[in-house]
């Protein structure tokens, strides 16, 4: 909802989730509308119901896709006159929502001493990596770190 609230305002910051490829698109929505001298507004926005519609995993990157059944009223203006839509009809639509995670050891490695430090829960030495299993100095299993963040990645009306 707040995908199309920032539409309607034509104001990315209030986009409250996202991956940097969902605000690029919604920038580039917003700028598109912007130069064809369009206003599109989303108006009394209810969400009525939300299902699991794919789930995809490959090797560091897992997806689940969401449809979503949505009630507005939509209308897009140009200078003042309504060009698509009704301001006084209700619309039903379907959206897929998709959210990602993408767990990279690469981005925690690259930080190297950046904020994140990694030390055996058995000895307190520093682990030489993401990836190790055992500590160096005591030889003791650790437990490998996993960094998994879902986000919001895409907003598609169907």
């Amino acid at each position: 909802l707040s995908y199309l609230r920032s539409i309607d305002a034509m104001n990315e910051g209030l986009l409250t989730e996202g991956t940097s490829q969902l605000r690029e698109n919604l920038r580039l929505r917003i700028g598109a509308l912007q130069k064809a001298g369009l206003r599109e507004h989303f108006e009394e926005m209810q969400l009525h119901r939300m299902e699991i519609y794919q789930y995809r995993r490959q090797r560091e990157r897992c997806s689940i896709v969401f449809q979503a059944a949505i009630g507005y009223i939509h209308y897009v203006e140009k200078d003042g006159s309504i060009t698509e839509g009704q301001r006084d009809r209700l619309k039903q639509s379907r959206y897929n929502i998709e959210m990602i995670y993408i767990q990279d050891r690469n981005v925690i490695d690259d930080l190297g001493g950046d904020g994140i430090g990694l030390n055996c829960p058995n000895c307190g030495a520093p682990i030489s990596g993401v990836g190790a299993k055992r500590c160096a100095y005591c030889d003791s299993l650790i437990v490998e770190f996993n960094i998994k963040t879902w986000n919001f990645s895409s907003v598609k009306e169907v």
